[in-house]
């Protein structure tokens, strides 16, 4: 949907305060919106399916993740998945 300002001084031709309202639009949209990051802490368990998703990304795991058998950790594509190694 496209509108159009027009100033009585500008003869037809768009305003200024329309063109700066237009380019911050366009910044807006086009401008990749800041994800969310998810921290998986030490001692996380899945014990039913989970899934990791661009929503939640990047997930961020400090610690021991265990998966039991009832559970599944699917990670779909895109995902980032950054693991902290911290060495004694």
């Amino acid at each position: 949907m496209w509108f159009f300002l027009r100033s009585s001084m500008d003869a037809g031709r768009p305003s200024f305060a329309f063109a700066t309202l237009f380019v911050g639009i366009l910044l807006a949209v086009l401008t990749p919106h800041a994800s969310s990051e998810t921290n998986i802490t030490a001692g996380t368990s899945y014990t039913a399916p989970t899934e990791w998703t661009l929503a939640g990304s990047p997930y961020i795991v400090a610690g021991l993740l265990t998966i039991e058998r009832t559970g599944s950790l699917t990670i779909r594509q895109g995902v980032q998945v950054r693991v902290l190694v911290c060495i004694p």
